[in-house]
């Protein structure tokens, strides 16, 4: 999806006049396409999924992957089974559309804000309250979760985990090598093991 496809997408959808919306394309993802889209009186982030990743074109990835995140936005916002798992610290942006055909998800923009994979490979310390944040959120998300059975079945995505366990854990072996280290086949295989185990639901 290109900056023009997106502006053609918006003018379709909503009441807008195509030559009065503004895209960027925003870098740093890996999977899908994703735009910032200033309409005027406001501006959102659309999120396009391609069959792959657009980063690597040469590895499958279902679309499916995309009404996922738009259901669990909904689940994480105010009327959502999961809205107790979000607090003032750490939250998720506010599902606004989702277009199933094109697989394209339109989302609340936060704005210009730290990207996280920045700060964890910046000189400066981290500070340790990001981290009990953010391990306090998933311990939330983990327990909320757990009383709403009917998700697990509807957020199963199948072929998302067998792609990062064979492009991630599978792989863990050949970067270990090439850092020299003696447990080089120790490492991979509990990768390996650890990525089949995140194969199962839940």
């Amino acid at each position: 999806m290109t900056s023009d496809d997106v502006a053609t997408w918006v003018a379709e959808r909503w009441p807008v006049d195509p030559a009065n919306v503004a895209v960027e394309r925003l870098t740093g993802g890996m999977i899908n396409d994703v735009f910032r889209v200033d309409l005027g009186d406001t501006r959102v982030i659309v999120k396009h999924a391609r069959p792959y990743v657009v980063t690597v074109p040469d590895v499958a990835l279902s679309t499916r992957r995309l009404a996922i995140e738009a259901r669990c936005l909904r689940e994480l916002g105010p009327d959502g089974c999961l809205v107790d798992v979000c607090d003032a610290g750490v939250g998720v942006p506010r599902h606004i559309d989702f277009d199933a055909a094109a697989s394209v998800l339109v989302m609340e923009d936060c704005g210009v804000i730290p990207d996280l994979s920045d700060r964890m490979t910046s000189a400066a310390p981290l500070d340790a309250g990001l981290g009990a944040a953010l391990g306090a959120f998933t311990a939330r998300l983990h327990a909320i979760s757990a009383g709403c059975p009917d998700l697990l079945d509807e957020l199963e995505n199948r072929d998302v985990q067998e792609t990062r366990a064979r492009t991630q854990y599978g792989q863990v072996g050949a970067w270990v090598q090439a850092l020299g280290r003696s447990d080089q086949a120790e490492v991979a295989h509990r990768a390996v093991e650890l990525g089949q185990r995140l194969l199962a639901p839940g």
